[in-house]
């Protein structure tokens, strides 16, 4: 299934299990294929993170990688991993700059992206 898509909710979801999931399931069976995650345990634990009661939904900040940011080749990878481009991402305080958290880098720095919102599954660039 092409990127585009995939719903924003469901990237949100993908995101917030991958962030779940650091240090608990090894990376290399954390492949998602846009429609759901090719090992078959961690696609039943992601339905039952779904399903969880502290799973919460309506994450609508996104970010996307400049062309002229040295990350811009991870774009590609963002994809290929599930979080998309525009991939959500939160907002935290760091002392070293690198303020935005998500997508496959983690780490990045406001001069590295641009900020969307989603509305009606389509990104409105606010930064």
């Amino acid at each position: 299934m092409p990127d585009e898509q995939i719903q924003p909710a469901q990237r949100v979801a993908v995101a917030s299990f991958r962030e779940f999931a650091k240090g608990r399931i090894p990376d290399h069976v954390m492949r998602y294929d846009g429609e759901g995650f090719m090992h078959h345990t961690v696609q039943l634990a992601f339905e039952a993170f779904q399903a969880g009661p502290q799973h919460t939904a309506g994450q609508q900040l996104y970010a996307g990688i400049k062309e002229s940011s040295k990350y811009h080749s991870q774009v590609d990878w963002n994809i290929q991993q599930g979080y998309g481009h525009p991939f959500p991402v939160v907002l935290e305080a760091a002392t070293d700059g690198y303020v935005v958290r998500g997508g496959v880098g983690r780490r990045y720095r406001l001069t590295d992206v641009e900020l969307y919102v989603m509305h009606d599954g389509k990104p409105f660039r606010v930064i």
